[in-house]
């Protein structure tokens, strides 16, 4: 199942039963898998990853809040430096997520939503807007294009 990480390593006998006892134990579920697996498959090396600067969630936790997670909107903010963001709001709806906000600058663009069970798009109109619906819960990635520029490319977030 798994190979040793270093050659004749005097651990790699424990480090093997190790793993054999998590593996039947406690398994690695398959939408992990799956979700790791489409992470390394649609990397981007040309894209400018952009770094999460807005939970809500996170903050509500923080926060001790007490509306709840499943009804609540969640508002996330990406950013690249101080004049690169994307603004999403994530709204639960009966069928899964809808995406709904913008990107700084404005400009009209592409959006994909990535997830392990599918890929979606949707456009940017002229003033960097977007929404998109039934995007299913679980890891998602954000890729913005705009002709011109680097895309844009959010990391894997569980929404």
């Amino acid at each position: 199942m798994f190979e040793a990480m270093i050659p004749n390593d005097p651990d790699e006998p424990l480090m093997g039963e190790l793993r054999g006892l998590f593996g039947r134990g406690d398994p690695v579920p398959l939408h992990v898998t799956a979700a790791a697996r489409a992470a390394i498959e649609l990397r981007d090396l040309d894209a400018q990853i952009a770094e999460l600067l807005r939970d809500s969630a996170v903050e509500e936790r923080e926060l001790a809040g007490v509306r709840s997670a499943a009804t609540a909107t969640r508002l996330l903010t990406f950013g690249l430096g101080s004049d690169q963001y994307i603004e999403v709001d994530v709204t639960p709806e009966v069928d899964g997520r809808t995406l709904t906000g913008y990107v700084v600058p404005s400009a009209a663009g592409h959006l994909m939503v990535e997830h392990a069970a599918a890929t979606l798009h949707t456009e940017l109109d002229e003033h960097g807007r977007f929404s998109l619906g039934g995007v299913p819960t679980g890891p998602v990635r954000l890729r913005v294009t705009v002709e011109g520029q680097r895309p844009i490319v959010t990391q894997w977030l569980p929404i």
